[in-house]
């Protein structure tokens, strides 16, 4: 009986304490450069006094700098008030904010737990630590666009044409839809490109992303009769989600994006007219 009380009073006086792990929304440690997100922190708490009331307070640091991360401005917080129902168990702390400018950012979440009259009792601080970090991707395109005679790099200019661009992208979230918006620039001018018809070239595809990184292609139709021989084509590529442009590749002297129009070529045979 003695054994028993003495253990009853140790486990009473444990300091509390609390671990945390940060993910997105579904779970995911990367997450998109795309307006609003949401990082979910899962602080598991140990040691309290099952009736008693507790504040949950945290804040979104940037790893690179240790100082906390500001979106126009403001820090992003969370706080949740709860009342112990065990000595042990779990809240969660949502933080919104937009991560369009803090592409390539790890962003690590610091905990702290206090009583109801706010006197500190825990907290949870190491930026090392990976189950509290959360990175942003950093969306990138590359391009390399083919003319329509066998992926040649130019187009005869003569009626309809086609220019097929091949786009490679990496740092985007699998299962996400995404709007790939192409448009060909005139490399001499460094001015969107008119076709024979006074339009100007542009194309659109959606790609759901299967994985991190993969491709798609975008393919621009546009009448090439009337255009003058040597016109250099550049392909220009945007990435959007939910109408927020996240990733670009728009380089006029690239030549993986360049195609050229050449001259319409003309063969003839003579034969005499009476005997073939």
């Amino acid at each position: 009986k003695t054994v028993a009380k003495v253990d009853m009073v140790n486990e009473k006086n444990k300091e509390p304490e609390i671990r945390t792990t940060a993910a997105g929304k579904n779970g995911e440690k990367k997450i998109e450069a795309a307006g609003k997100v949401t990082i979910v922190d899962t602080v598991s708490y140990f040691n309290l006094e099952v009736g008693k009331t507790y504040i949950m307070k945290g804040t979104l640091m940037n790893k690179a700098t240790g100082k906390a991360l500001t979106v126009g401005g403001k820090k992003v917080t969370a706080e949740k008030t709860f009342t112990a129902e065990d000595s042990a168990g779990s809240v969660t702390l949502d933080y919104a904010f937009d991560s369009y400018d803090l592409k390539g950012k790890t962003l690590v979440v610091y905990e702290t737990l206090t009583d109801a009259k706010g006197a500190k009792l825990a907290e949870h601080r190491n930026k090392s630590d990976v189950s509290q970090q959360v990175t942003v991707l950093t969306p990138k395109l590359s391009t390399s666009a083919v003319g329509d005679a066998d992926n040649s790099k130019s187009v005869t200019a003569e009626g309809d044409v086609t220019v097929t661009d091949y786009v490679r992208y990496t740092g985007l979230t699998a299962g996400q839809t995404y709007t790939l918006t192409g448009t060909l620039m005139d490399k001499s001018t460094k001015k969107a490109f008119v076709d024979a018809d006074g339009n100007p070239v542009t194309a659109t595809a959606e790609l759901t992303a299967e994985a991190e990184s993969g491709t798609a292609t975008v393919t621009f139709t546009f009448n090439a009769s009337s255009i003058k021989t040597g016109t250099k084509l550049i392909a220009f590529e945007t990435l959007s989600t939910n109408g927020i442009e996240i990733a670009d590749h728009k380089d006029i002297n690239d030549i993986d994006q360049t195609v050229t129009v050449k001259a319409p070529v003309i063969g003839t045979t003579a034969v005499d007219a009476a005997d073939g």
